[in-house]
């Protein structure tokens, strides 16, 4: 089916409502969408069942009009006047078919009314809200991480993982020394992109440990998380990249110091987003580590593209980090860039 506006808005718009669809018929997709109106009525708020009717009422005019197997995003985007929200739809990519039916998309898969349960090749899952955002942004750029619940290993993000390998029962440290060496890429740690065949490799920070196994590693082992729910995994491992981020971003901070005490030129700076915004339009600046509070840089610096971006998430007080404005970035080579306007 071919992509598809409906509606104008005249407010700053978000994705409000996300409907990832797989395999499913516009027949098929009007059934679903027909039951998550009618359970819209439901909604704890006035606001929330009048922007879930428009949505919905929105994606119903859109599948009626349709033919063939629908593969698709259907994003509804709004403001604070729902009914000013349009609707765009992207239609998946092949890979994007393929990871539908070989990866575990994580949630409730909403099936055609009357369709025998496990029968219906097909299915659709929503997200709202603040959710609708993360999830879009998670099954199409979400970084993944590496977890062994004791008796398997996955890669996996917030809303999608794959199973890589079964292995005999992992309990002490000495067995996760064992098998740490033999998970590579693609031998067996798999993709989960849904823009590349991009296999992850471990790293300092994203490999993980889950279950209640864990609790002999002792409290104060990072990577190690009580509960297997990917949420809970996630979580723990947003926790470790920060951590191992914001000690590469002291690291440069100390460099700097250092730097500037032998009198050298420097090719590190900190503290300054005047400096940084120098650096970008200049083409100058090669790595950065930023907090999570700087978006509107953050976006930017992405866009540019070119650049190595590292945002630290949580909590910086009391960091060198934060002492230095919760930003400091690496440029191609030494210069004073006070010469560069």
């Amino acid at each position: 089916m071919s992509a598809l506006a409906l509606g104008a808005s005249t407010a700053p718009a978000s994705l409000r409502v996300l409907v990832l669809c797989t395999a499913l018929s516009p027949p098929q997709l009007t059934s679903v969408l027909t039951s998550l109106k009618d359970s819209s009525k439901k909604a704890g708020s006035h606001k929330t069942r009048e922007l879930l009717w428009k949505a919905y009422g929105d994606m119903l005019t859109w599948a009626g009009g349709g033919d063939g197997t629908i593969d698709a995003f259907l994003m509804f985007k709004a403001g604070e006047d729902v009914n000013e929200g349009k609707l765009q739809i992207q239609e998946l990519t092949k890979r994007q078919r393929g990871c539908c039916g070989s990866l575990d998309i994580l949630g409730r898969k909403h099936t055609p009314a009357g369709e025998e349960e496990g029968k219906c090749r097909g299915w659709a899952m929503v997200w709202t809200e603040d959710e609708a955002s993360s999830a879009f942004e998670d099954l199409l750029d979400g970084e993944p991480c590496i977890y062994c619940t004791g008796d398997k290993v996955y890669v996996g993000t917030r809303y999608k993982r794959v199973m890589c390998k079964g292995i005999s029962s992992v309990k002490t440290v000495k067995d996760v020394d064992a098998l740490v060496p033999t998970l590579l890429p693609d031998n067996p740690l798999r993709s989960v992109s849904f823009t590349s065949n991009s296999p992850p490799s471990i790293n300092s920070y994203n490999f993980i440990l889950a279950g209640p196994w864990t609790s002999k590693f002792g409290e104060d082992s990072e990577n190690c998380c009580s509960a297997t729910s990917t949420d809970a995994v996630y979580d723990c491992f947003l926790a470790c990249k920060a951590s191992s981020l914001m000690a590469d971003a002291n690291k440069l901070i100390a460099q700097m110091i250092t730097d500037v005490e032998k009198g050298l030129t420097a090719c590190i700076y900190a503290a300054s987003m005047k400096e940084a915004g120098v650096a970008r339009r200049n083409a100058l600046m090669k790595k950065v580590y930023v907090h999570e509070s700087k978006a509107k840089f953050i976006q930017g610096a992405k866009e540019d593209g070119g650049i190595e971006v590292n945002v630290v998430n949580g909590n910086i007080e009391g960091s060198k980090f934060s002492e230095f404005g919760g930003i400091v970035f690496e440029i191609h080579y030494r210069t004073d860039l006070a010469m560069f306007g």
